[in-house]
């Protein structure tokens, strides 16, 4: 249940942010999900964005940042 809460929570985020700037990124999304403290977000955003095949070296520093603060050291590494 608090998942779902925080999914809906980041989607409002989300929505508020592209209202208030048509041109916002995908990592000043994430950067405002890391000052909320929710990693799980953060997670499911960089999951979903490799999986459409978009990588680079900051999805992975945020994904292994994000895993990092959810003391899942093993994902992390």
């Amino acid at each position: 249940m608090k998942r779902i809460f925080s999914v809906i929570y980041s989607l409002l985020l989300f929505c508020n942010l592209f209202a208030q700037n048509d041109t916002i990124s995908v990592s000043e999304f994430i950067s405002e999900l890391y000052k909320n403290q929710d990693y799980q977000s953060v997670v499911d955003i960089c999951e979903q964005t490799k999986a459409n095949g978009q990588e680079s070296a900051e999805l992975y520093y945020n994904l292994g940042n994000a895993y990092f603060k959810m003391n899942e050291l093993p994902k992390a590494i």
